[in-house]
């Protein structure tokens, strides 16, 4: 029972299966792999009866995307911007509007390296304490993501998921 999490989490202050009410979003199980509006009680027993979770990288463990805030730091934003606001409107696939964006920002090690110890990405609130809470009952919890490892796995750390997941 692998259920995967692809809502944004705004803030989650605190986590509690009977308080799950913070959280209102679509949910995909990859058991049917069909998108579906979940009531409040359809999520609580996912929550409960999940063998693992996924959950997204960017903009739900942390408040932003990685590689905006990599283009920010290298000086291409706005052009990056441009390029990310046409692959979500469905024009180009997501293999080319990756191609296209890291065209423009050019990441070398060094740089990833740099802007890791000179930008801290936020987790978003409550996400430590989920991650916690879902292993403490034994449910394995995995990030996902198309980003960077050297950006990953510090993140991966603080929330107390291993690399190699």
């Amino acid at each position: 029972k692998l259920i995967t999490l692809l809502f944004h989490i705004k803030a989650i202050n605190s986590y509690n299966l009977k308080s799950i009410n913070r959280l209102q979003s679509t949910i995909s199980s990859l058991n049917n792999q069909i998108d579906k509006k979940l009531t409040l009680e359809e999520v609580k027993h996912k929550f409960k009866n999940a063998n693992a979770v996924c959950f997204d990288v960017d903009s739900t463990v942390i408040q932003e995307e990685a590689i905006d805030e990599l283009a920010n730091f290298k000086g291409v934003g706005d052009q990056v911007a441009e390029l990310t606001k046409g692959a979500m409107g469905g024009n180009v696939s997501f293999n080319e509007a990756l191609r296209n964006r890291l065209n423009l920002i050019k990441p070398s090690e060094k740089d990833i390296k740099t802007f890791m110890t000179t930008n801290k990405l936020r987790l978003t609130p409550g996400i430590k304490q989920l991650s916690r809470r879902l292993q403490a009952k034994g449910v394995h919890v995995y990030l996902v993501s198309g980003g960077f490892r050297q950006m990953i796995n510090p993140i991966s750390k603080v929330v107390a998921v291993p690399h190699h997941r």
